[in-house]
C-alpha cells in the first residue's frame, strides 16, 4: 500500500509539471492545430479535456492505476483525492522553481 501511495504522488507531480508548468501543452497544441487545420491561424486553442487539463488527467490516470491494485470504490476515492491535490502540487512546484531561480 505504501508503494502505491508513493507512485500516486509521483504520478500527480509528473502530470502537473508536464501539463501546467513545463509549457509542453502549449507547444503540442500549437503543433497539433497546425497539422489538423491547414492555412488557419492558431489563436491559442488548447487540446480539450481530459488531455489538456491536469486535474482531469490526474484523476483518470490515478483511477486506472488504482484499478489494478485496489477495489473499485477505493480507486474512485483515491483518484478524487489525488485530482483535488493538483492545485497544491502546482503551488509546491512553483515554490521549488522560485527557489531554484534564486540560486546564484
Amino acid at each position: 500500500m505504501k508503494k502505491n501511495m508513493i507512485n500516486i504522488i509521483i504520478i500527480n507531480f509528473v502530470i502537473v509539471w508536464i501539463l501546467n508548468r513545463s509549457g509542453f501543452m502549449f507547444d503540442f497544441s500549437k503543433w497539433l492545430y497546425g497539422k489538423t487545420h491547414k492555412d488557419k491561424v492558431w489563436k491559442g486553442q488548447f487540446i480539450g479535456k481530459p488531455f489538456g487539463c491536469a486535474l482531469c488527467m490526474t484523476f483518470w490516470i490515478t483511477f486506472i492505476y488504482c484499478l489494478f491494485s485496489m477495489s473499485f470504490i477505493y480507486s474512485i476515492g483515491i483518484a478524487c483525492l489525488s485530482s483535488l491535490l493538483t492545485g497544491l502540487t502546482s503551488k509546491i512546484i512553483g515554490l521549488v522553481e522560485q527557489l531554484i531561480e534564486k540560486i546564484p
